[in-house]
């Protein structure tokens, strides 16, 4: 129909609608074009491929557009080069329409026009953008698509649109994006991670903000970041990449982590708005208390941060609809006073979670009532508490200590949190014992208790401890429910842990303040402390040094054994490490005491603990390598460390680490009490030990807490990040260990693979040869056949060639003859060939019937056997004169061969 329109109208192909549309442009729009199509337009295609449609659309660019379009049909559209790069009013060039095309890109096409005219792919459109920069928005994306196109042209990854994007920009806001596609377009521009566009944003806020943003796709990114510094980066709004990955509903606990691990202190800076990423985060349909948490192990001081409209985290928590008890319940716990903050509309928190339609009464009065009360009378100065983990018979108990303010009576106040109601009312019980001693010997040797609640629902992570630090596998989250508030130091010895005291009086001041310590404990107050450490020996105001956290602590006649973990490895006494090791339980005496008096002593004249001057990789091993240390230790390996101490001090070490607890001195032996003795050489009646370090430890306990509270955010937001990572490259080295041996068991079952491999290999050959041999001895019976089937034939021709001869010789009776002499041949009775009755004969006939019907059915009936095998015997007999010829001429025959 076409071919006669043209014929009939030749001018039509000329012809053009009011948007200047050739026939030649609508027939490349139509998905069933074909080359011979265009070939209608034969005589003028050369012509009208270079007429351009009002919008400046070549028929080419219509043509690439069509979901139809192939390789034949561009060959046969294209004349000349110069249409593959002509543009149309939009600046797009055909290879433009191509990929910009709704339909499925059609690759060899792509291959064609790059190959073909190379220049079109760094061409501009009105945009400013590349094809590059429409190929990475497009939905489905092509690994080999973008390899080419970087092939073709590698500038194109470096070229920016009017509004500042790179390819790489629009990749990254693309959901189909893949770690592959971002790992090639950052190799081949590596510096576009830094690249901002519009609004100073970079490929990782557009990472960010994406929904289908993974741990992946950051790593691949951050890869490239080589000084840490697009975390940091804040857009024109102060927005950092950690504030759009907390306002993005796919956020995970891996994607948050990931991107927490690589944050500096700008990443947490408020916004334009006033607003941190917290805020964001509480704001976020998808939180859930394990991004809190993660969050919390992060940066700690956010809760407490105000936006512009005065609101806290609290109370956009409070306002988020999908707000549960355990969220408020977190949030409140971090900052309690949150709850009373109003807004600029002068609301509280509270009010807006009324306002919740999600919202539940019984959530409401959590803001109300408060799930821990106690945050409202207590401001912690230490965020991270000391935290110890012992078992108690059967149960795991985990500890906690945390310096606060009291506010009621402004003096700072020790709260110990414990998981185990029963391990607080023991404590309690010790306290007491002690104070009911001291005010019966009127000592002052008994630190004062204020109160104990519970409900406390303190949050804790707690590192394993049952394995060396390269093999963690993860943090353990525990909650503690019982508190037991006392009087706080003013310091502890602990500021002395890596200090070797110089002056031989400070260390005398110490350790007869200490000695005298221990003997109320053993005499007075008959109890037994079980973990004498410098962290459990403070300076208490008016009291002197004094012995704190009871949680090891026993009366002697009480039956109180601890397990594993509950004394401190660096003054673990070798009797304790052998209980251990052989998994049972140890209870402390005053020998185990005495032992760690004198590691304390060591560590206070050198400045380390006795096993790490004994091995100083001690701590770098686990908990159990540990043990089996102390378990090695012999009286030569101490003996010459001791020798190293001052003369004054040997023999209180050389009494007190005797590895076998029954040759050390007790406390009253070494003390000397009895009357008239004289003092040991290490007692000191001089000044007290706070004159000679109570102001060093003092300022630096104070510097400690100062900066736990309202210190350098550099220097918080630093050792945050630091914990922060030592945590993650724990589970990254698990991870990398679980899949090196992953590894070795898939190269192991590999090479059994591989070895079965070979096993059948050879069993393949075997087999292969048997066919061979198989093969070659059917040939070789085939061929065996076919020489037998000749002789077979040879044979049968030249039986058939007697039949004329036998009918020439015995007329009509040759059947009966070779009937005859064929059952000669097969060793059958010979018939007798003058039968005396005419049934006689009838049955003579029938084997050569029976060879004749045998003939019909072979291969052989053809020619003449055929005929003789479907011919009819005679049915009259031989006459008797014919009987007796044929009888006379046999006896004839038989006479001549006589002679």
């Amino acid at each position: 129909m076409m071919t006669m329109a043209i014929n009939t109208y030749p001018e039509a192909t000329r012809s053009v609608d009011k948007n200047g549309r050739t026939p030649l442009h609508i027939l490349c729009e139509n998905s069933r074009v074909t080359v011979q199509a265009l070939s209608v337009f034969a005589a003028a295609l050369g012509e009208l491929t270079l007429v351009q449609d009002s919008h400046g659309n070549l028929p080419l660019h219509c043509l690439c557009r069509n979901s139809s379009c192939d390789v034949s049909l561009v060959k046969k559209l294209a004349s000349g080069k110069s249409a593959y790069a002509t543009i149309n009013d939009e600046g797009q060039t055909p290879l433009h329409c191509l990929v910009i095309a709704e339909a499925p890109l059609k690759k060899e096409v792509f291959y064609h026009l790059i190959e073909t005219f190379p220049n079109t792919v760094l061409m501009r459109d009105l945009m400013g953008r590349t094809v590059l920069h429409w190929i990475c928005e497009r939905q489905e994306l092509d690994l080999d698509i973008i390899q080419a196109q970087l092939a073709s042209a590698a500038d194109a990854v470096s070229l920016s649109d009017t509004n500042g994007d790179l390819p790489l920009h629009i990749l990254c806001q693309n959901e189909k994006v893949t770690r592959d596609l971002l790992h090639l377009m950052l190799q081949a521009h590596p510096a576009g991670v830094y690249a901002l566009a519009k609004n100073d944003l970079s490929p990782l806020h557009f990472l960010c903000s994406n929904e289908n943003c993974n741990a992946d796709l950051l790593t691949a990114l951050f890869s490239f970041d080589n000084d840490n510094s697009s975390c940091a980066r804040a857009d024109v709004f102060g927005a950092t990449a950690l504030h759009l990955v907390c306002m993005n509903e796919a956020i995970s606990t891996e994607l948050l982590r990931t991107m927490l691990l690589m944050c500096c202190e700008d990443s947490f800076t408020p916004d334009v708005h006033g607003r941190s990423p917290l805020h964001y985060l509480c704001m976020n349909h998808t939180v859930s208390s394990e991004l809190l948490w993660l969050f919390f192990d992060r940066g700690h001081d956010l809760v407490r941060q105000v936006d512009k409209d005065e609101r806290t985290p609290l109370h956009y928590l409070c306002s988020n609809v999908k707000v549960t008890p355990r969220l408020i319940e977190i949030l409140f716990d971090s900052w309690p006073s949150a709850a009373l903050v109003a807004d600029r509309d002068f609301k509280l928190p509270v009010q807006y979670l009324v306002d919740n339609p999600s919202s539940t009464p019984e959530t409401t009065a959590l803001l109300i009532c408060g799930p821990a009360s106690y945050r409202h009378r207590y401001e912690f100065l230490s965020v991270n508490g000391q935290c110890v983990c012992f078992t108690q018979g059967t149960e795991v108990v985990y500890v906690q200590t945390n310096v606060a303010m009291d506010s009621k009576t402004a003096t700072k106040v020790l709260v110990n949190f414990y998981s185990s109601q029963v391990c607080v009312e023991h404590e309690q019980k010790m306290f007491l014992r002690l104070k009911t001693a001291a005010e019966i010997r009127d000592d002052h040797f008994s630190p004062t208790v204020h109160e104990t609640f519970e409900n406390a629902k303190r949050r804790i992570t707690l590192r394993s401890i049952d394995i060396a630090p390269e093999d963690h596998t993860g943090d353990a989250t525990i909650t503690l429910d019982y508190a037991l508030v006392m009087e706080a130091p003013l310091y502890t010895l602990e500021g002395l842990r890596a200090e070797k005291l110089c002056d031989t009086e400070a260390v005398r001041a110490i350790t007869t303040e200490l000695a005298n310590c221990l003997f109320f404990w053993h005499s007075d107050a008959r109890m037994v402390h079980g973990n004498i450490v410098l962290q459990n020996v403070g300076q208490f105001e008016d009291r002197g040094l004094c012995l704190y956290n009871l949680s090891t602590s026993r009366e002697l006649y009480q039956q109180r054994p601890i397990g594993s973990h509950a004394i401190a490895l660096s003054s673990c006494p070798p009797e304790a490490a052998r209980a251990f090791v052989a998994k049972e339980e140890f209870m402390p005496t005053q020998e185990s005491d005495m032992w760690q008096f004198g590691c304390l002593v060591f560590q206070l004249l050198t400045g380390v603990t006795l096993l790490e001057r004994l091995a100083p990789w001690s701590g770098s091993i686990g908990h159990e390598q540990g043990l089996h240390l102390i378990c090695s230790l012999t009286e030569v390996v101490i003996e010459p460390l001791i020798a190293e101490i001052a003369p004054e001090f040997r023999l209180l070490l050389q009494r007190t680490l005797a590895v076998n607890p029954r040759y050390r001195w007790g406390i009253d032996r070494l003390l000397d009490t009895e009357e008239g003795a004289s003092l040991p050489a290490f007692v000191s009646s001089e000044a007290p030990s706070h004159d000679f370090v109570g102001t060093t430890l003092q300022r630096k306990t104070e510097d400690t807490l100062a900066e736990g509270s309202s210190g350098s955010r550099s220097v918080k937001h630093a050792q945050e990040q630091l914990d922060f990572m030592k945590k993650e490259q724990a589970i990254l080295r698990h991870t990398l260990l679980s899949t090196k041996s992953h590894l070795r068991d898939v190269d192991q079952a590999r090479t059994d693979l591989q070895s079965k491999l070979e096993e059948l290999q050879v069993q393949l050959t075997g087999e292969m040869q048997h066919r061979k041999e198989a093969h070659l001895e059917a040939q070789m019976l085939a061929r065996n056949h076919q020489a037998m089937t000749l002789q077979l034939h040879t044979t049968v021709q030249m039986l058939l060639n007697l039949v004329p001869l036998a009918r020439k010789v015995y007329g009509a009776r040759a059947d009966y003859f070779l009937s005859g002499a064929l059952a000669q041949a097969t060793g059958s009775k010979s018939p007798s060939y003058f039968p005396s009755d005419p049934a006689s004969l009838r049955r003579h006939s029938r084997p050569v019937e029976l060879f004749k019907t045998q003939l019909q059915n072979s291969v052989l009936a053809h020619g003449c056997v055929g005929k003789w095998a479907n011919s009819t015997p005679p049915n009259d007999l031989p006459s008797t004169d014919e009987q007796q010829q044929l009888s006379t001429n046999q006896q004839q025959r038989q006479g001549r061969e006589v002679p």
